[in-house]
């Protein structure tokens, strides 16, 4: 019969029972309140206290008793489980966030690394385009100018802007000049060295895609021809905006070739920039492309 009470309960009702047998039981002592008799009515029921206690126990509905301390377990058990979940993520959760992140970046990671090259690539493109372009409009306000696209040891490529000069000594000299046909002009673009400033050439700007850097870490390559051919060196001399070309093995046998033409040049001069990946090329080459006397452009391939 006692056995859905809990430990509080049967601790009174074994307190309850030892009063009794002492004969020190005070009135209403030990008797939890019941929907069916109250504890004083049942203290002088029959005119024994063990009479009252019989009525007491048979009045107290056992299962209903079970069934509320159940439900209360239950509750404190929701609410402990709740305050658990609002301390934060379990380890478990965790390991699998983490696990998640990690497969994302190993896919992600080449592709941004091919992307970013790829942008590297088409921005020395763009700088290569560029400086042609500025031997074009500088030679209508300045005089003649000079592109020159030569090899380097890792063919790469190494690409130089000059502007002519008279050859005129200081402090009144040298002044531009208007012609690229004159004999020595371009000695100093042949053998151009850094910081080394002459009479008969001003150096302008360049690019060496030798100098470590980006454009070494994403192996970028030239290679050069003219009208399909290809070359090994070539130099584009701009007079006024009409050009003249010549190619060779070295700049200054392409410089030889350049001052012996008649005719400007109306052919084509490609330089194609490509990024590699173990000697091969990967991913999108670039076109830089000068045809006539019209402005260079780039085309991808």
């Amino acid at each position: 019969m006692f056995g859905g009470l809990g430990p509080r309960a049967r601790i009174g009702l074994r307190t309850f029972f030892r009063s009794l047998a002492n004969g020190s039981a005070p009135k209403n002592a030990g008797f939890p309140r019941s929907p069916l008799i109250s504890p004083a009515r049942a203290w002088g029921f029959r005119g024994t206290r063990l009479a009252a206690l019989q009525l007491w126990v048979k009045s107290v509905n056992v299962p209903e008793v079970c069934a509320r301390r159940g439900k209360g377990a239950a509750a404190r058990r929701a609410k402990r489980s709740a305050r658990r979940r609002e301390y934060g993520f379990t380890l478990i959760e965790l390991m699998v966030v983490v696990i998640l992140i990690s497969i994302l970046a190993v896919i992600a990671t080449p592709l941004m690394r091919n992307s970013k090259d790829d942008r590297i690539a088409f921005d020395y493109a763009r700088k290569i385009e560029q400086l042609m372009s500025r031997a074009q409009a500088r030679s209508i306000g300045h005089g003649a100018e000079l592109f020159v696209a030569a090899p380097s040891g890792a063919s790469r490529g190494k690409f130089y802007l000059f502007e002519a000069l008279d050859g005129t000594p200081g402090p009144t000299g040298p002044a531009p000049l208007n012609t690229c046909k004159r004999a020595g002009q371009w000695a100093e673009a042949s053998a151009y060295t850094p910081g080394v400033i002459g009479n008969n050439a001003r150096f302008i700007d360049g690019y060496d895609l030798d100098i470590g850097g980006v454009n070494v870490e994403a192996d970028i390559r030239t290679a050069f021809s003219i009208d399909g051919g290809p070359v090994t060196a070539f130099v584009i001399c701009v007079v006024g905006g009409v050009p003249w070309i010549g190619s060779g093995g070295t700049i200054g046998a392409a410089v030889t070739a350049m001052q012996s033409q008649t005719l400007p040049f109306s052919g084509t001069a490609n330089i194609l920039l490509t990024r590699n990946s173990g000697g091969t090329p990967v991913g999108i080459s670039r076109d830089i492309r000068k045809t006539g006397s019209a402005a260079a452009l780039i085309q991808p391939r």
